[in-house]
């Protein structure tokens, strides 16, 4: 009985234990800077979505904790008690994500390749899925030009003006106009090709259309790789009679390793697990991004110059992509980011060629590949440098003098390397960034301000291009 004093000042301790450490997690903010540069949101001006989340989380476990740990039951109570309260929250999350799932219409779907081809010597050949959207949809929204929600650049400004776009799709969920009939050329690709941020009409390919009179299909969508491209040409642009096909590769994201795909009868037939969440991260940016959003960013040089101003137009970039260009041309024609991609170019390059149709490889290179040279001599070495280290990995930098004549002499490594490979192989390769750098050097905003795609302008731009290395 003497010891139940003793025992409860035990608990009183532990319970501000917690509750310290609960404080002190809480006072510790993010690397502001760095998620600025990476454009991601900041909640509370202060800690990025993930940080949030798991400071949300302990200080649930941590608090439940503490006032378990002050109360008079025994220690096998609060621990029945601890682990009932953890179990129903689990068991409505579930029942939460479940209703979700049957609610919510997924935004892509997904089917094995070998349930999607026709031709059964291709069933055979190819792997992984195709990728669709829902079929038959109108989808209007409100296009946003603006960064992330929450802090921002200290000399942000507005962006390309917001407006009304129309997404639709076709009976096979695939952004085209209602099928009918054969047609000249096939497109594919990802959401440089499909057209993220503007209408129907405005893609490259539409224009291209409309200024050359050829029926084209689009069988790209937002977020494929390079082995989908393929898998979604031979699902859906198979039949369309074409002669012609043109890929559009986007530095990107298309010199990522490709993993090996999953086995056909593993990949998801459709739906969209990630619905919940991204409601549950949408809620949040809404209530607590706004939160300190006005508040000025940390000074810091390699922030402090973004976005960059060209001929009239701000263009702002994430230090991955510009940093994803550096690389020495044998280190890259050896890395894995080349070498898988490079197997399904082949692949892609052999099933056409078999099949009687012309490969055309067309090139759309990220938003600093373009902007770099254009850059005046405010944007230093040193602050160049500083924002660069804001990447996500964690590749050496080079030193600080010369650091920009160093990522001019690489900008074109990646590119240059498919283009050999495509010389040599007798494939037509088509360039569009020389004709998007002297659009953006004479005034034309060819990239949104913020979002990292094409504006209609732009998809203007490389439809011109596309169609004079066609011959049309």
């Amino acid at each position: 009985m003497q010891d139940r004093p003793r025992i409860r000042r035990k608990r009183r301790l532990a319970a501000l234990a917690l509750v310290a450490a609960i404080g002190i997690a809480w006072a510790i903010p993010g690397p502001v800077p760095a998620l600025i540069a990476r454009q991601e949101t900041l909640l509370l001006g202060r800690y990025g979505v993930a940080h949030f989340t798991a400071l949300a989380l302990a200080t649930l476990v941590l608090g439940l904790a503490a006032v378990l740990s002050i109360g008079r039951r025994s220690l096998a109570e609060n621990a029945r008690l601890a682990a009932l309260a953890i179990a129903a929250t689990a068991a409505g999350v579930v029942a939460i994500a479940g209703v979700a799932q049957e609610l919510v219409a997924p935004r892509y779907v997904a089917t094995p390749v070998a349930r999607a081809v026709a031709d059964p010597e291709l069933r055979e050949r190819l792997t992984g899925r195709v990728l669709t959207r829902q079929p038959g949809l109108r989808w209007e929204v409100s296009r946003e030009d603006r960064p992330a929600p929450g802090r921002s650049y200290a000399r942000r400004s507005d962006g390309q003006p917001s407006r009304q776009i129309v997404l639709s799709t076709d009976d096979r969920g695939l952004r085209n106009p209602p099928r009918a009939g054969r047609y000249d050329v096939v497109v594919t690709g990802d959401s440089f090709t499909e057209g993220s941020m503007v209408s129907d009409d405005e893609t490259w390919w539409r224009r291209l259309s409309e200024r050359t009179g050829l029926r084209v299909y689009n069988t790209a969508v937002s977020g494929l790789s390079l082995r989908e491209y393929l898998n979604n040409w031979a699902a859906f642009g198979l039949d369309a009679g074409a002669a012609t096909l043109v890929v559009l590769v986007y530095e990107g994201n298309d010199w990522k390793p490709l993993a090996k795909p999953r086995a056909a009868a593993q990949e998801p037939h459709s739906g969209d697990a990630s619905a919940l969440r991204a409601r549950a991260q949408q809620a949040l940016i809404q209530w607590l991004a706004p939160i300190g959003a006005g508040w000025p960013p940390p000074a810091h040089v390699g922030l402090d110059w973004m976005p960059p101003r060209v001929a009239g137009h701000a263009y702002a970039f994430e230090p991955k992509h510009l940093m994803r260009l550096d690389w020495d041309p044998a280190a890259f024609r050896a890395a894995p980011e080349w070498t898988s991609n490079e197997a399904v170019l082949a692949e892609l390059a052999a099933v056409t060629r078999a099949r009687g149709v012309r490969l055309v490889v067309a090139y759309a290179p990220v938003k600093p590949h373009v902007i770099l040279p254009l850059l005046g001599p405010e944007v230093s070495d040193e602050a160049l440098r500083a924002f660069a280290a804001f990447r996500d990995h964690a590749r050496p930098l080079p030193p600080v003098d010369g650091f920009r004549q160093h990522l001019l002499e690489r900008l074109d490594v990646q590119e240059s390397t498919l283009r050999d490979w495509c010389a040599a192989r007798e494939i037509a390769f088509v360039s569009t960034t020389e004709v998007l750098r002297a659009a953006v050097a004479r005034g034309v905003p060819a990239y949104f301000t913020y979002d990292p795609h094409w504006t209609e302008a732009g998809h203007a731009v490389a439809a011109e291009r596309i169609a004079t290395a066609l011959g049309l």
